[in-house]
């Protein structure tokens, strides 16, 4: 019987699209932060949207290996490379930041608010040291520092050894407990999502190539390596980050149905929830909770919904938002370039 295949193009074809989708799973994952009502059931379920952030760090390790490869072509200084990356994602997170830092002076006193900390946040590191939330802005940040290694690693001709061997070791890294430390701590975290950049760097050649491959290999591959961890997570007691695993099966899988779907607008709303992914993971986490105090109690009728009200209605508010801030940003940037 003849193999399905697939063609790796088609995880750039569909590049915005994907992105769409993370987005929406970052937005149900969130959920289950605020205390809406909900079943068990369903909060496990929205709980592992958080796979939606390695969809991102897949398509985004695709992305930088285009853009690295262009610096070489282009004989772009490194620093001048990771200046136009470092804004692309820097001025829209601080678009919210200060307006939000500002809000918070005013709410508390000004000693509640040191500049180092205001500092830190707004240049994309604040994570590290608590002084901010963003945590995938702090992780891709880091990934792009070492970007310059990971290329020369990933294209050579054992690339495939070398991104089986840097998955082990930061999966490891992340594992093992080495400290208390703050940093080191969530450091260790970040390592966990790693895996998910070093496989979209190393299939980008091929990507670009429209390089064809079994269709089951990859669904087969990542669901069986997730079987494997969450035994060993299950029954010997270790914590394997499965994030990364759920991240490519899901790319693959979505990007099949992208390909075979055949409505149109719903492709189109993807790809416009694809181009505002950054700004609305930054509302997610930085304005939404401005709303959770919203009561919907009109003329005594109880419209809470399970405090599901304040959590849909606040999403909507902060995709606007992104919009207008996505839009801005890219003039901003322009001027800096």
């Amino acid at each position: 019987m003849r193999q399905m295949q697939f063609n790796l193009f088609d995880f750039s074809r569909f590049r915005s699209e994907l992105m769409g989708v993370a987005t929406i799973l970052i937005i149900l994952c969130h959920a289950t932060k605020f205390n809406l009502v909900m079943p068990s059931w369903l909060y496990t379920i929205l709980g592992n949207g958080g796979a939606g952030v390695d969809i991102f760090l897949f398509l985004s390790g695709m992305g930088i290996f285009n853009s690295y490869t262009n610096r070489e072509k282009n004989k772009m200084s490194i620093h001048k490379w990771f200046w136009k990356r470092y804004i692309r994602i820097i001025i829209p997170c601080a678009l919210f930041i200060v307006p939000l830092t500002i809000l918070e002076y005013f709410k508390s006193s000004s000693s509640a608010i040191g500049i180092g900390g205001i500092l830190l946040n707004l240049s994309g590191f604040g994570y590290l040291f608590d002084k901010g939330a963003l945590w995938f802005v702090t992780c891709i940040l880091l990934l792009y520092l070492i970007t310059p290694l990971i290329h020369k690693l990933l294209t050579i001709k054992n690339k495939y050894l070398y991104v089986i061997f840097l998955c082990f070791i930061s999966l490891l890294l992340g594992y093992i407990h080495f400290s208390d430390n703050l940093i080191v701590c969530k450091l260790q975290f970040m390592l966990c999502r790693f895996p998910s950049y070093f496989i979209g760097y190393v299939l980008a050649k091929e990507i670009n190539n429209k390089c064809k491959v079994a269709f089951w290999k990859l669904l087969f591959v990542p669901f069986l390596g997730y079987i494997l961890f969450f035994m060993l997570n299950r029954f010997i007691d270790t914590h394997f980050s499965l994030f990364w695993l759920q991240g490519i099966f899901l790319t693959s899988a979505v990007t099949f149905l992208l390909k075979n779907t055949i409505v149109s607008k719903s492709l189109s709303l993807l790809r416009g929830l694809g181009s505002i992914s950054l700004e609305s993971y930054a509302t997610n986490i930085m304005i939404i909770p401005l709303f959770r105090f919203w009561n919907f109690n009109i003329w005594g009728i109880d419209l809470n919904m399970g405090r599901w009200s304040f959590y849909v209605i606040g999403t909507l508010i902060c995709l606007f938002l992104s919009y207008i801030v996505n839009k801005f940003s890219k003039y901003i940037i322009t001027l800096i370039s």
